[in-house]
Parts: C-alpha cells; sequence; structure tokens
C-alpha cells in the first residue's frame, strides 16, 4: 500500500506439495510487501519531485511571461520574464494585484471577469500592462482557470505584441495608402476574369464606362467582349497577346459607354499567375483617350486636305477643313493691313465659301489676338464685345483666334473660328489653331515675299527702262 491505497500484491507460491505457511513466513512476507512498498514509494517520489522540478523550470524559464494569479487577484507567482517584460523586481510583482498593473481590469470589476473566466474556462484576450516606467506595454493575455485543493487559480501567460501592433499598423497604413491610390486615381484600376468579368473596379473606371458606381459596373458589365468592345475581336487579341507577352500596353480600343455612346480607352494590363502557374485573372489600368483620339483624326484630317495646297487654295482649304473638324460656323484668315484693320483673305461659314470683307479692329475680340496672340470665348461672346456689330449681326457665341506672326516676331494677322452656339471642345480647337497657325503664318510670309519681290523686279525695270543709257547701251 501507498497513501492508503493499494497499488499491488506480493505472492508467495508452493509448487507440487501443498504447504501450510507458517506465521513466521507469513510476518516474512507482509514485511516484503512493506520493503517494496517503501520502494515504490521512493521511486515514485523521486518522479513526482523530478517532474516538479520540470515544471518550476519550464515555469521560471519559459520565453513568455507566466503568472499564478489568486481569485483576489494577488500575483501568487511570477517568472523571470515577467520581471523582465515589466521591469519589476520578483517580490515587487508578487506584492501586486492584476489590476495595479492592467487598466482594463480595474478592482471594481474583477469578481465580473473572474466569473466570465470561470465560465469559458480559458480566454485569450489583448490588453496592455503597465511598466514600472510607466510604459504601457501591449500583451496578448491567455487565461486558464485551474481549480487546485479546494482553491482557484488563473494561470495566465503575457505575449508582448508591440512588433506585432508595428507590423499589423504599417499593413493598416499600406492597405490605406494603396486603397486611396485605387480609389482616387484618375484612371481607371480593374481586375478581370479570363472569362470576362470584372473582379474589381474603381470609381474612375466607372466613371470613363458611365456608371454609377464600380458595383453596378461590376454587375452589369458580365460579358466584357461582347457588351464593352465595339469590336469584340479586340477581347480576343487582348487575350492574345497577355498569353504571348504577359502584359499588353497601349492597348487602343473603341468601347461603348452605359448610355451607348462610344470612347475610345488605351489599356494597360498583366496577367496574374497562382503558383501553380495557372491564369487567376488580369490586372490593370484604362485611359480615356478619345480627346487624343480625336486631336489626332482632327489633325490628319486637316493635314490631308492642306498638304498640297499653297497660296490662297491653301488657305481657302483651312478654313474650310476647320469648320468640318471643329464643328463650328465660321473660319477665316485676316490680314492685317495696317495697325487697326483686318482684311480677310479665306472665309468659310454656313458650308460655304464666303465674301472676302475688311473690318476695324477697335473693340472687338481680334483686337485682342493681334496684342496678345491669342483670344479665346467658349460662350457669351457678344456679351464680352457688345460694341462689335459683325457678332451681334452674325449670331455670334463662341470665339478663338490666334495671331500669325512672321520670322522676325512681327504679327502679320490672324486665325479664327467661330460659332452660333457654345465652342464644345476648346483644348482640341486651341490646339488645331496653334498648329495650322504657324503653317498659315509661313504661308502668308512666303506670299509677302514673293509679292515684295514682283514689285521690286517691276520697280527695277521701270528704273532700267527708263533710264536716258537704255538706249545708248543697246545701240
Amino acid at each position: 500500500m501507498w497513501g492508503g491505497q493499494v497499488f499491488g500484491v506480493l505472492c508467495c507460491e508452493q509448487i507440487e506439495e501443498p504447504r501450510r505457511w507458517t506465521l513466521e513466513e507469513q510476518n516474512f512476507a507482509g514485511s516484503l510487501a512493506d520493503l517494496v512498498a517503501i520502494a515504490v514509494e521512493a521511486s515514485e517520489r523521486q518522479r513526482a519531485e523530478a517532474a516538479l522540478q520540470l515544471t518550476d523550470f519550464s515555469f521560471e524559464y519559459s520565453a513568455l511571461a507566466t503568472v499564478w494569479i489568486s481569485s483576489d487577484a494577488c500575483l501568487l507567482r511570477v517568472n523571470t520574464a515577467a520581471c523582465q517584460l515589466l521591469g519589476y523586481s520578483r517580490e515587487e510583482l508578487q506584492s501586486m494585484r492584476v489590476y495595479n498593473l492592467d487598466p482594463n481590469f480595474p478592482a471594481e470589476a474583477w469578481l465580473h471577469h473572474w466569473q466570465e473566466l470561470k465560465q469559458a474556462r480559458n480566454m485569450t484576450v489583448i490588453s496592455r500592462l503597465q511598466a514600472k516606467d510607466g510604459r504601457l506595454i501591449p500583451v496578448e493575455l491567455t487565461l486558464n482557470y485551474i481549480e487546485f485543493d479546494g482553491k482557484e487559480y488563473n494561470f495566465s501567460f503575457a505575449r508582448d505584441i508591440s512588433d506585432r501592433l508595428r507590423v499589423e499598423e504599417s499593413l493598416r497604413q499600406a492597405e490605406a495608402k494603396y486603397r486611396s491610390i485605387f480609389e482616387n486615381a484618375v484612371e481607371g484600376i480593374f481586375q478581370t476574369t479570363p472569362e470576362g468579368r470584372y473582379l474589381s473596379a474603381n470609381p474612375a473606371l466607372a466613371r470613363i464606362y458611365g456608371y454609377r458606381s464600380p458595383e453596378e459596373l461590376i454587375e452589369t458589365l458580365t460579358n466584357i467582349e461582347q457588351q464593352l468592345y465595339v469590336d469584340p475581336q479586340r477581347r480576343q487579341d487582348f487575350q492574345h497577346q497577355m498569353q504571348t507577352q504577359g502584359i499588353v500596353s497601349e492597348f487602343e480600343s473603341a468601347i461603348y459607354r452605359q448610355d451607348g455612346s462610344i470612347i475610345w480607352i488605351a489599356e494597360h494590363a498583366r496577367a496574374v499567375y497562382d503558383p501553380d502557374g495557372d491564369l487567376r485573372y488580369y490586372e490593370g489600368m484604362v485611359e480615356d483617350i478619345t480627346d487624343r483620339k480625336r486631336a489626332s483624326d482632327a489633325l490628319r484630317n486637316i493635314a490631308e486636305g492642306v498638304s498640297a495646297a499653297i497660296g490662297n487654295a491653301f488657305f481657302q482649304s483651312l478654313v474650310q477643313r476647320l469648320c468640318e473638324v471643329l464643328q463650328v460656323d465660321y473660319a477665316f484668315i485676316g490680314e492685317l493691313t495696317d495697325p487697326e484693320t483686318i482684311a480677310t483673305i479665306a472665309v468659310y461659314g454656313l458650308g460655304r465659301v464666303q465674301s472676302n470683307f475688311a473690318y476695324c479692329l477697335v473693340d472687338t475680340p481680334c483686337e485682342i489676338v493681334t496684342s496678345h496672340k491669342i483670344c479665346c470665348h467658349p460662350q457669351g461672346v457678344q456679351q464680352q464685345y457688345p460694341a462689335d456689330q459683325m457678332l451681334q449681326e452674325m449670331g455670334i457665341e463662341s470665339y478663338l483666334g490666334i495671331s500669325l506672326w512672321n520670322s522676325a516676331g512681327k504679327p502679320l494677322g490672324l486665325l479664327s473660328i467661330m460659332g452660333c452656339s457654345p465652342l464644345q471642345n476648346v483644348q482640341l480647337a486651341e490646339s488645331m489653331l496653334k498648329i495650322f497657325a504657324i503653317r498659315a503664318a509661313a504661308e502668308l510670309e512666303r506670299q509677302s515675299s514673293e509679292q515684295a519681290l514682283v514689285l521690286s523686279e517691276a520697280k527695277f525695270r521701270q528704273i532700267y527702262e527708263n533710264d536716258p543709257g537704255h538706249d545708248a547701251l543697246h545701240q
């Protein structure tokens, strides 16, 4: 027996012949049993002491701050890691209560907390412990409710999570940063499946495509090939480039907006694969290049119409093309005949060639052009120049003019467009006039030079022919 309990039996057996055990033999067997019990008890005690030593060693040298806490919040026992974490000595900590260290567990709430732990048996909570130097250290507490020998304990571990929180905060900031970029980017940003559905879209993409929100776009556009591209073949071309190159850049296509109108976009995208090499999705950016495309087309259309023309044919072709491409009612080129007068050399308006005319620059937008190089009124030009009778009579609402200069930096005249309605694409119109004003000025200067040369030749011929020595020379 050990500890008042039977743990085994010592047997003595007689083989073959029956035997009657004497009292002396029985006492001897009992003594042997006592010796065995003593030996077993000593061995078990050694194992228990070894286990206890191992437990104490593990408790003391655990890398985590480890604490035994009583039901009345006393710190009964703390290990070295707890002392190092909080900066207190062992004696100081073991004279304190939980609410002296943890502001999240005040004295008035301790009983409620203990009942919660008793019911849950195990809990993991995030809290803060106040170190001796006043710092509040963020920790993850693992709490374990234990009953032993009729008493209640909390065997708890505290893990310093300062580094983890810093990493999490950095990740949150990075996520917020990239979320802000995603939400506020001017370019459209997207992810699509290879099958042609949108996985994500930012507000800019929704605006470009004419949807009220990214959610509406994702819900509505379920077949990119058929619903988005004007030419469905473009989706196949997109995927072919992805398969062969892994990326697409400046992939230009005409697409339908939600209202059915057509715009031009340029896509920049890449294919994203999983670790096994399987295609997951495409992601990239979309840029609305409609204005750029229109400018390019407008430049090409005007250039094609005037490239082979010179002189008056060039001027007339230019003003006609400007009206047609920019969709304005009037365009004209005027030559500065004196500081206050313009005489037109080419006028196109209301779909046909118009007669040339001369007018005074005073109190007109053209006066601003000759002194400031450019003048633009997308609308309301009559109100700005009430003394300009021509604007009133023609019903002009918008005006854009740019001055023409010779190679010496002197003004030659101007190139202007006018409309009976507001000017729609001001940036495109300004770009076109700036480009062709250079050519118009060069052509005007060339004509002036030719005219000056003709006049000079005529003058010298007249002088030569009127020279008295002319006849004598020929005699």
